[in-house]
């Protein structure tokens, strides 16, 4: 799924940087899940260094997709339960978690373009840096 344009979304319901999903998307509608749990970062004013962390790729959401392939483009919607995300039960209004979301683009001559939300990402797993998502 990687090597080739998709989505990636991020989300950690906890708010600790240490714990967080991770969804992968292409326009076909192929997915991956991954949990990255037990993370370690150490921080310094050039960069962040992720020290460890466990990726668990047995995590298994229930998460349904349709990918919708066009002329011009393509669009993939996704239904992520949230009960399948960990300590997102039930959000209540005000509910706040950390997330993120990125774009791989393989354009002309096979360059890759990249776009995120957070352009202050180090890397491509700094939870660190995601932008806030808040429940209405």
């Amino acid at each position: 799924i990687w090597r080739e344009d998709c989505i990636e979304f991020f989300v950690g319901a906890d708010r600790s940087l240490t714990n967080y999903q991770q969804w992968v998307f292409n326009r076909l509608g192929a997915f991956v899940d991954l949990n990255h749990g037990d993370l370690a970062f150490v921080h310094n004013k050039q960069a962040i260094t992720r020290l460890s962390g466990k990726v668990d790729k047995s995590f298994d959401s229930a998460t349904e997709v349709a990918g919708m392939p066009g002329a011009g483009g393509w669009t993939v919607e996704a239904r992520i339960p949230l009960g399948d995300i960990p300590g997102l039960n039930s959000p209540c209004h005000g509910a706040v978690v950390t997330a993120n979301i990125r774009r791989f683009r393989y354009g002309r001559q096979s360059r890759l373009e990249v776009r995120t939300w957070d352009r202050r990402a180090a890397h491509d797993h700094s939870p660190e840096s995601f932008n806030y998502l808040r429940f209405q």
